[in-house]
């Protein structure tokens, strides 16, 4: 009976002794999904073509649309804002410039230039979103030169 009573007591110090010395954490496991957004394309272009005019050689205006696309991290809410052009003539006036060194001083275009997105949150890279663009030239170019008048507005995405 000593015996078994000392085996008992010897697995009681055992028991007590391993619990004595275990000791635990918490492991913490996590990542960050970076809310992120891109242009599916370097550049786009927003082509007038030839601008028209009447018999009389009076301006008549014209528009342009076209459109891009671009990706957002889904769920993300994302803001569009652009430089106001190489040629900015005020808060919300863009031109165009004459790109010809002959058309000295260079002569400008006005133009109005809108852009609406067709989502207003990301929804991933595999499904974009398209960028349509507008623009207007008024009946401002009736004593310009012939020339390729030209600008280029830089347009940023931030998430």
């Amino acid at each position: 009976m000593k015996k078994v009573l000392m085996a008992v007591f010897a697995v009681a110090v055992v028991a007590m002794a391993g619990s004595a010395m275990a000791a635990t954490t918490d492991l913490v496991v996590r990542a960050e999904v970076k809310g992120t957004c891109k242009f599916n394309s370097a550049s786009t272009t927003l082509d007038f073509g030839e601008l028209p005019v009447d018999a009389s050689g009076t301006a008549l205006g014209d528009t342009a649309i076209g459109s891009t696309t671009f990706w957002c991290t889904k769920g993300v809410v994302f803001l569009l804002d652009d430089n106001g052009g190489q040629n900015p003539g005020g808060p919300g006036v863009y031109q165009m410039k004459s790109t010809s060194p002959t058309v000295a001083p260079a002569e400008f275009i006005s133009y109005t230039l809108t852009y609406t997105p067709t989502s207003p949150t990301g929804q991933g890279p595999t499904n974009p979103i398209t960028l349509n663009f507008s623009a207007a030239v008024g009946l401002t170019y009736t004593n310009h030169s012939a020339d390729i008048y030209s600008d280029t507005v830089v347009l940023t995405i931030t998430p």
